[in-house]
């Protein structure tokens, strides 16, 4: 008699999401001054990126809400889905669908760019802005089925690293 035991795992994805704000050599072509000053509107882009390795994903979703005082420009770059913005509840939603394994290792990763907007008061001067709430990312691995959920902090003001030229521009101006 022969006996064989046999053990099956599934394994979830791994999923990398991350986000930052970038105002120079951005997808969208941002205006105003640097660091923003109080009176004069300045444009960023909020910038999303996702990598996905094992599976293939699901129903992708990216979500955040702008503060009252961050405007949305209408303005949007994502090589999939479609950026959508919510007027009334000041939610922003970037609908992705699926992303294959590989992406970000075997093929490009995803990357959308939003173009937000602040006009600083004299409330501001000094102060680093918020441009985001949080920003969540949900999905379903569609291997296992489970749910994959990630989140990042809000985005602000302060720009990425490998385009920021000191924390000077970061703070809002006279």
């Amino acid at each position: 008699l022969l006996a064989k035991d046999v053990n099956e795992f599934k394994v979830n994805t791994v999923t990398h999401f991350t986000g930052k704000t970038v105002y120079r050599g951005a997808p969208i072509v941002n205006k105003g001054p640097l660091p923003p000053r109080v009176g004069e509107r300045t444009t960023y882009n909020i910038v999303l990126e996702i990598k996905n390795f094992t599976n293939d994903i699901r129903d992708a979703v990216a979500k955040t809400f702008l503060p009252t005082n961050v405007r949305w420009e209408n303005a949007a770059s994502a090589p999939q889905g479609v950026v959508d913005f919510n007027k009334a509840s000041g939610e922003l939603v970037w609908d992705i669908g699926v992303v294959k394994a590989g992406t970000g290792v075997l093929r490009p990763s995803l990357v959308a760019a939003m173009q937000v907007s602040i006009l600083p008061s004299e409330f501001d001067v000094n102060n680093i802005l918020q441009l985001t709430d949080p920003i969540d990312f949900t999905a379903i691995d569609t291997f296992t089925g489970k749910k994959v959920n990630l989140k990042i902090g809000n985005l602000t003001t302060i720009l990425s690293p490998e385009e920021t030229k000191g924390s000077s521009e970061w703070r809002v101006a006279k």
